[in-house]
Parts: structure tokens; sequence; C-alpha cells
């Protein structure tokens, strides 16, 4: 039988009394220093969190508030229903006996830009220079290829003072 004595058995139970003291100690321990890196990196990752929210939020009113001078700026320039019937009461005012001319329709280039798609019949010469005269007031004009009566202005507009 084997014999164990006191001093061996109070010797062994010692080492694995300071053994678990100390593997819990070193558990314990590792625990708590991965909770405070973890901890660390969560308040790390929600600073950042916060600081890009704000950046979206200011970047969001920045939008905004280009959205909103960009509608002031279109506000402040004539549309194209408004080119449209203006145009056309002048066209009909000066059409006189020699020359007509007719808005055939209105293209939205961007906001103080339109081109105006102009028919200009005249029964002499001269119809067709005072018509053409008219229609360089109001922009450059490109007479079509295609087409002898056709002409093309390149209308720009000016702000209007807003209220």
């Amino acid at each position: 039988m084997i014999s164990i004595s006191n001093n061996s058995l109070k010797k062994w139970s010692k080492y694995v009394v300071i053994s678990i003291f100390a593997y819990t100690i070193f558990f314990m321990t590792s625990t708590v220093i991965e909770y405070y890196q973890a901890y660390k990196e969560k308040e790390h990752l929600t600073n950042e969190l916060q600081i890009k929210r704000d950046e979206t939020t200011s970047l969001k009113q920045k939008i905004n508030a280009l959205k909103e001078k960009t509608k002031l700026i279109q506000e402040s320039y004539i549309k194209e229903d408004e080119i449209r019937t203006r145009v056309s009461e002048i066209f009909d005012r000066v059409s006189l006996i020699d020359y007509k001319l007719k808005l055939l329709d209105v293209r939205n280039q961007c906001i103080d830009r339109n081109i105006l798609v102009v028919n200009l019949s005249a029964n002499s010469e001269n119809g067709f220079k005072a018509g053409e005269g008219i229609l360089n007031y109001l922009g450059e004009t490109i007479r079509s290829e295609q087409s002898e009566n056709l002409y093309f202005v390149n209308y720009i507009s000016k702000p209007r003072d807003l209220k």
C-alpha cells in the first residue's frame, strides 16, 4: 500500500491551494483586463460614432442650406411658362403684315438659359430682316439648317429682385 506522510500531504495540499489561488488570481486579472480593453474600445467607437453623427448632421444642414439657396436663385429667374406667355404676347404685338413670329417651343437649358424655338414667316426680305432683328434682340440667334423659317434663340434671363 502506498502511504503518504503527513508532511508530504501538507506540502502537496499547500501546492494545490497555492496553484488554485494563483489560477484564480490570473483568471480574474485576465478577465478584468479584457473587460477594461472592451470598455475602452467601446468608448472609442462610441466617440467615433458620435463624431460621424455630428459630421452627418452638419452635412445635412449644409445640404439643406444649399437647397434653400438654390430654390431662392431659381425663384429669382423667370420660368418656362412665363417666358412662353410673355414672348408669345410680344410676338403677337410686333407681328405685322410683312412678317409673323410664332413661338413654337421653349427649352430650359439651365437656371438662366432657355432656347426659344421660333417660326419666322415673312413676305419680303425686309420682313426677314425685321424679324431677325427682333430675335437678335432677345438673344443669340441661329437659323435652322433644315428649315429656313425656323430659328433658335439662346435667351439668357436676368435675375429679378425678390420681395
